[in-house]
């Protein structure tokens, strides 16, 4: 198993969709469309281990009697190189130490005005509760020069008018945010996967698709640049010149994070 998966990724990381370091030697659509679907197979298994590995990391914590050390994060030396103004990254900070609340805009509670800690996880729903067992990265989701931070890998914080908004996405409307702030994104039941990226207006935000891969898992299979139609060979040559292939890196909430089992504010509903 071990050998397989190593051999997965050892693909991967050559395959055009991730890294674009090499050009894929092409006769014609049927080999970009296998090229295509085995570099998305292998993300998906990627993923899947990424997001599993807190979980470990948890569990071999709580059977540690040994105390350990926080990891130390500068959170905001992690804004260098943006127009990020100080006061959006102290309440950044602030809404991530429970101090202040986020209007959260996800799933069936409407904008709620609640704190982090409070806002339900895109995959269970269940409240996020100790924070600190998190994980956090910073880009720029929206292109504006000012940061989005992204928590629990789906969890997206966006500061607006003074406001910092919530939105929540599960695993398959957002994985692997590059640093450019594009990700990726798939649907399996209606067989597409492709990149994305977001543009906010207060509580919304609009989906904008960057391109598009639609197969059946027969022969038929179209592919879709900006939503028009493209050739297999159009949209390897789009990926090569345009796609970021630098994942945004994450580090544990616990660095910054004050909040603890004892401390999260009480729930009262609101």
């Amino acid at each position: 198993m071990k050998k397989t998966v190593a051999w997965l990724l050892t693909f991967l990381l050559s395959s055009i969709l991730l890294h674009g370091c090499d050009k894929l030697n092409l006769s014609d659509e049927e080999e970009t469309t296998k090229t295509l679907q085995t570099a998305r197979a292998v993300s998906s298994v990627d993923t899947i281990n990424n997001l599993q590995t807190p979980n470990k990391t948890e569990s071999t914590t709580e059977t540690n009697d040994t105390p350990t050390e926080k990891p130390e994060v500068n959170f905001a030396q992690l804004f260098e190189g943006s127009d990020t103004p100080a006061n959006v990254i102290d309440t950044y900070l602030a809404v991530l130490n429970n101090e202040v609340k986020v209007r959260y805009t996800g799933f069936f509670d409407g904008s709620q005005d609640r704190y982090l800690s409070h806002c339900p996880h895109p995959y269970s729903l269940n409240l996020l509760g100790n924070t600190s067992k998190e994980q956090f990265t910073v880009v720029d989701m929206d292109g504006d020069g000012v940061m989005e931070v992204l928590v629990s890998d789906t969890i997206v914080l966006h500061y607006e008018d003074g406001i910092v908004y919530g939105y929540g996405f599960t695993f398959n409307e957002m994985y692997y945010p590059k640093t450019d702030g594009t990700f990726s994104w798939s649907y399996s039941s209606q067989n597409m996967y492709g990149n994305a990226k977001l543009q906010f207006d207060g509580a919304t935000y609009d989906w904008i698709e960057i391109y598009r891969i639609v197969n059946d898992g027969t022969d038929f299979t179209e592919y879709y640049i900006d939503e028009k139609k493209v050739t297999p060979q159009e949209l390897q040559e789009y990926i090569e010149q345009n796609e970021c292939t630098v994942r945004a890196e994450w580090y544990s909430l616990e660095g910054i994070s004050i909040v603890t089992e004892d401390n999260i504010p009480e729930w009262n509903g609101k």
